[in-house]
């Protein structure tokens, strides 16, 4: 049988060319982890770990990895940090509406006109206008007024005047019944030969019913109780003196489409009582149309020392159509 013989030259050979081969391939690896390092010798940042041979491409892949996790880790973070943030504005968004008051307080505003006229046996002409507006917040109340007319009866002026008011109050205590208030009126009546009277008051009042306090009522009613000061000029003559100003007011919400009003108001000279003026007026409205009203009005004005021959009454019954707004 044939037998192969073994050549030991060729044996060593191979080996040989395996060592070196063995010893290129680290030199190789050596120049690449150099080139990749950046150092001939390496540096502290670069070396792998005992019993590991460097591989640049290996060591790539890593980083690669690693930067595709970082990546996907931030999308995650970034996507629960944004609907965590939608979340927060949706629930605090309705929260900040909530807060907003539903209806902010608005100007009650009327606004009227009154004519009437006569031909024949007498010839009367009476023309008046009207104005009156409120605003009432948490714990403010403002009101103002102006009205005025001119009439004649046979071209004889039997008509002649102007008035307003304006009045401030500021609530306060248990369900805000008690207010300061503070309150400027002015007058002139050509008929009563009153070229201006002009009275600033001020002092304490109080609500014994009010409106959205006592249970299913429609009504208010107030007094006030304050110092004043007035100046005037009456029958030519020019005037100062300090006052008293007393005041009671009182409305009625009748229904959705009518409401009463009254007052009175009482000034007295402080060092001279019998020097004094009383306001009275008692109104009623009713509504024509969702902004037209019907007002009807009686005033009465009583003076203790009127004007030399004037009388001590002036009563006025006015009727108008008002608009609202």
């Amino acid at each position: 049988m044939f037998r192969m013989k073994r050549n030991p030259a060729a044996g060593g050979r191979r080996f040989r060319k395996a060592l070196a081969e063995r010893g290129k391939f680290g030199q190789d690896a050596a120049r690449s982890r150099a080139q990749y390092c950046g150092t001939a010798g390496g540096s502290p940042g670069c070396r792998t770990a005992p019993g590991h041979t460097f591989s640049p491409v290996r060591e790539r892949l890593s980083k690669s990895l690693k930067t595709d996790w970082q990546m996907k880790h931030h999308k995650h973070l970034s996507a629960a940090t944004l609907a965590a943030l939608a979340g927060s504005i949706s629930t605090t968004a309705p929260a900040q509406e909530a807060a907003k008051p539903a209806d902010a307080p608005k100007w009650k505003q009327s606004a009227g006109v009154g004519f009437s006229l006569t031909q024949g046996n007498s010839e009367t002409v009476l023309f008046t206008a009207n104005y009156s507006g409120s605003k009432k917040w948490r714990q403010n109340e403002v009101a103002i007024g102006l009205n005025g007319g001119y009439g004649e009866n046979n071209n004889v002026r039997n008509n002649e005047f102007i008035k307003a008011f304006g009045q401030y109050n500021w609530l306060f205590g248990q369900d805000r019944r008690w207010y300061g208030f503070g309150r400027l009126d002015g007058l002139y009546d050509g008929i009563a030969d009153i070229d201006y009277r002009i009275n600033v008051s001020g002092g304490l009042g109080y609500y014994f019913l009010k409106e959205g306090v006592n249970e299913n009522t429609r009504f208010n009613l107030s007094a006030e109780l304050g110092p004043g000061f007035v100046t005037e000029q009456v029958g030519g003559l020019s005037n100062d003196y300090a006052t008293l100003y007393v005041g009671e007011k009182f409305t009625w919400k009748i229904s959705d489409r009518s409401r009463l009003w009254q007052s009175v108001e009482y000034t007295p000279q402080l060092d001279s009582f019998e020097n004094g003026v009383i306001n009275f007026e008692v109104g009623v409205a009713s509504k024509l149309t969702d902004k037209m009203e019907l007002r009807t009005v009686l005033t009465d004005t009583y003076r203790s020392e009127p004007a030399a021959g004037r009388k001590h009454n002036d009563l006025k019954f006015v009727t108008s159509i008002s608009y609202t707004f």
